[in-house]
């Protein structure tokens, strides 16, 4: 019965430490994860609600503003034969602004632009979080592919080692040479530590990116990524179409152009519809009626010119926001088109990288038959090897920018998938 226990219990250990092993993540879940825990997305949001209440307070100047309003009063008068006297009355007035230079409207259209420009603020924060996220996501890839690398490239050496050791105790290779291979293995080493140091840095700010914990296990799922080709003038259309930048500049010229129309809506009369009704008595339940109603007319005759003044002054602004208009399309397309040649240039040399490579491997391990044959020397063979090692660890950074060449590219040209 003991035994039977024992093994129950270490059962449900083993069972509670599985459950502790890190869930297997793609790009995908990472930015789900993102999108729904991010504190910078969820500030976001909430100051696009925020425009929204102001678009409703907007909204409400269109409405009439009806007001409840009582008041009593005593007086005294030495000349009467009635000294004392109250007073109570009760009033309902209501006040429609019917016509101010339909400066109502111009405000209700830029407060639905200033919610469009919030929202474009809201599509730049997640493009931002999203190339953040890949660059942490390729970097743990390029760190573990690496650090595999750097594995192999370790026992390739104590492979080294060994027979340069033989051929030490031979006397056919010198104790120099075995010092360095001793030293290159041990550099192999050093190099391993590296990796892993910038792999743990890398799992950290993914965490923290992703709303976790930092210290929580992660395992990352490698896909294959395929790499495709970009017709320049295509994607150029298809930036300048969705790059919140350009949208935000076009949103503040539409709004500048409603805030002109507004400010000259100053110049136009204000019409302004009136009307009461009310109850007044020296009782405290007054019985005496009364109403109104009728229209108030009021125009600007003089203000200091401080319309005018305002006029142009919005005028001069909307000129400047033309040419941050241009100013942000240009530089738009000079960063595409940094990005579109670094991406294609990319590809040639990754091309160029996968036969030099095996090219290199093809002479190493030519040269290492032949220096077990006694044919070359160790400083040729410790040369090949040292550019092969290169070439691997090339390889995985190549990779890594390439992805990173294309998650730039896409960060301007890629629909957004909010899930929300």
């Amino acid at each position: 019965m003991m035994t039977k226990l024992v093994h129950f219990i270490i059962f449900m250990f083993i069972l509670s430490l599985s459950g502790l092993s890190a869930e297997e993540m793609d790009m995908e879940g990472c930015l789900r994860l993102a999108l729904s825990n991010s504190p910078g997305i969820k500030k976001q949001r909430n100051t696009i609600i925020q425009y929204e209440y102001k678009i409703k307070q907007a909204i409400s100047s269109f409405y009439p503003t009806i007001h409840l309003s009582g008041s009593y009063s005593h007086s005294f008068n030495s000349s009467s034969l009635k000294e004392n006297s109250d007073n109570y009355s009760v009033s309902l007035g209501l006040n429609e602004l019917l016509f101010n230079g339909l400066k109502r409207y111009n405000s209700y259209k830029v407060s639905l632009l200033d919610k469009l420009g919030v929202v474009q603020d809201y599509y730049s924060a997640w493009r931002n979080m999203v190339l953040n996220i890949k660059d942490k996501y390729y970097s743990i890839l390029l760190y573990q592919n690496q650090i595999k690398v750097l594995n192999m490239i370790k026992e390739r050496r104590k492979e080294d080692l060994v027979i340069i050791k033989l051929k030490y105790q031979s006397g056919t290779e010198n104790f120099a040479s075995l010092t360095e291979m001793e030293a290159d293995l041990k550099q192999s080493e050093y190099n391993i530590l590296e990796k892993q140091s910038f792999l743990r840095t890398a799992q950290i700010s993914l965490n923290l990116l992703l709303a976790r914990p930092a210290g929580s296990a992660l395992e990352l799922r490698e896909e294959e990524t395929s790499f495709p080709e970009f017709d320049f003038n295509k994607i150029l259309v298809k930036a300048n179409e969705l790059s919140p930048d350009i949208n935000s500049a076009r949103i503040r010229l539409q709004s500048g152009q409603y805030k002109l129309n507004s400010a000259r809506s100053e110049f136009y009369p204000e019409l302004d519809l009136n009307g009461s009704y009310g109850l007044s008595d020296d009782k405290f339940f007054p019985e005496n009626k009364s109403w109104s109603i009728g229209l108030s007319l009021s125009l600007p005759v003089f203000s200091g010119f401080s319309t005018v003044h305002k006029v142009n002054e919005i005028k001069t602004e909307l000129k400047g926001l033309e040419e941050t208009l241009k100013e942000t399309e240009n530089n738009l397309q000079s960063e595409l088109q940094n990005l579109w040649t670094q991406y294609n240039l990319l590809k040639e040399k990754q091309k160029l990288t996968e036969i030099q490579y095996n090219a290199v491997l093809e002479n190493y391990k030519l040269l290492k038959l032949q220096y077990k044959q006694g044919q070359t020397t160790y400083l040729i063979l410790k040369q090949k090897e040292n550019e092969l090692s290169g070439y691997e660890i090339q390889k995985e950074s190549l990779k890594y920018d390439m992805r990173m060449a294309l998650a730039k590219l896409e960060k301007y040209i890629k629909e957004l998938n909010l899930e929300e």
